[in-house]
């Protein structure tokens, strides 16, 4: 009888876990009639699938900023190219350059049926690129789909080796997240950005 390797036993454990509950995925598109024919397609597919709305990629990040958990980041990030603020290609570039969410698997979903778009997105990171379908039915078959791709998620790796004080419970972006943060704010508050790293007083 072969034996398992520990990470194959870990990749098991996932699919089995994963087969157990509902998918948990992330949308980044600001187009609300995307995000609700999205939910009635996934309904009409059969597929269990816990969704979570963002406008744009600002907001993705911040989210994915606040967890604390390996186990509770999504399964899929299903990602828009055309959004305020952040963009889809700007969203995956900043993903990648994570120490954890660079794992997440990401689709890209966009009315855009260009090849140059297509092969800047695959190039940045996504493991797939689709063009939204016209009908619904076409929606339908882009559920079935989505859920391949992130029902084959590898287990997401440990990241106590990026915490200096090794506690296994931590907000997972580290350091980062105060960058992040100081980018959200920038952005929605229009305040120059100080390159110096002391900022100023709002008092």
């Amino acid at each position: 009888m072969l034996s398992m390797t520990h990470s194959q036993h870990r990749a098991c454990n996932n699919v089995l876990s994963t087969n157990d509950r509902a998918l948990k995925i992330v949308m980044a598109d600001d187009d609300r009639n995307d995000q609700l024919l999205t939910v009635m397609a996934a309904e009409e597919a059969g597929h269990p699938i816990d969704f979570r709305f963002v406008d744009d990629g600002s907001d993705l990040m911040m989210m994915l900023s606040l967890i604390n958990d390996l186990e509770d980041l999504p399964d899929l990030i299903v990602l828009d190219l055309r959004m305020p603020r952040l963009d889809g290609h700007r969203t995956l570039d900043r993903l990648q350059a994570h120490p954890v969410f660079w794992q997440i698997p990401v689709l890209v979903f966009s009315t855009s049926s260009r090849q140059a778009d297509a092969t800047l997105s695959l190039d940045l990171g996504a493991r797939r690129f689709e063009t939204k379908p016209p009908d619904f039915g076409g929606m339908v078959n882009f559920i079935h789909r989505l859920v391949k791709v992130a029902s084959e998620r590898q287990p997401y790796e440990d990241h106590d080796h990026l915490l200096s004080d090794g506690r296994s419970n931590a907000v997972l972006l580290g350091p980062d997240l105060t960058s992040d943060l100081e980018d959200f704010l920038l952005e929605e508050l229009d305040l120059p950005h100080d390159p110096s790293g002391r900022g100023e007083s709002l008092d």
